[in-house]
């Protein structure tokens, strides 16, 4: 029984994640520092984007400001070239399709990469969206004078024949 003791006293005192100066050594209890920002121009020209985009279509006539009525998922991939041209393919939800490919342009300034093709469906207005890197191939964001939450991944190079 002492023995039980003894051990249960220690998991206490140590508990799972170490000693009590675990904390100044990374361990649990300690501050971790942001990770480095990552450039966004940097990660993505020259490279293929793999991304699905969910837009309001409309507020309830009878409850504004309580949400959309339906949810538009746009769903696209864009290759980044480093000329300003982006090769664009969106799949068709209806024929259940990608359209053909779309060359258009792009802008990043910034965190905000700016994107338009004509199959978005925005009216000829570009899908502008703040840009969060979260580690080598993958992203989300929030668009920018447009209700849009995004998210998708990097891949290296032209990739899907754009």
């Amino acid at each position: 029984m002492r023995i039980f003791l003894a051990l249960f006293a220690s998991v206490l005192l140590v508990g799972p994640w170490g000693p009590a100066d675990a904390a100044s050594e990374g361990g649990h209890g300690s501050v971790r520092q942001p990770a480095p920002k990552i450039d966004v121009r940097q990660a993505l020209v020259g490279n293929t984007i793999a991304v699905r985009a969910h837009m309001p279509q409309s507020e309830p006539k009878d409850q504004p400001g309580r949400g959309a009525e339906s949810v538009k998922t746009l769903i696209f991939m864009a290759w980044l070239g480093s000329d300003g041209t982006a090769r664009v393919r969106v799949w068709d939800q209806a024929s259940g399709r990608d359209r053909p490919v779309q060359t258009t342009r792009y802008t990043i300034e910034g965190d905000v990469l700016c994107l338009n093709a004509p199959d978005f469906g925005l009216a000829g207005k570009p899908l502008c969206t703040l840009m969060n890197i979260i580690g080598p191939r993958a992203f989300f964001a929030e668009g920018v004078g447009l209700h849009v939450m995004v998210r998708g991944d990097i891949r290296p190079g032209n990739q899907g024949n754009l």
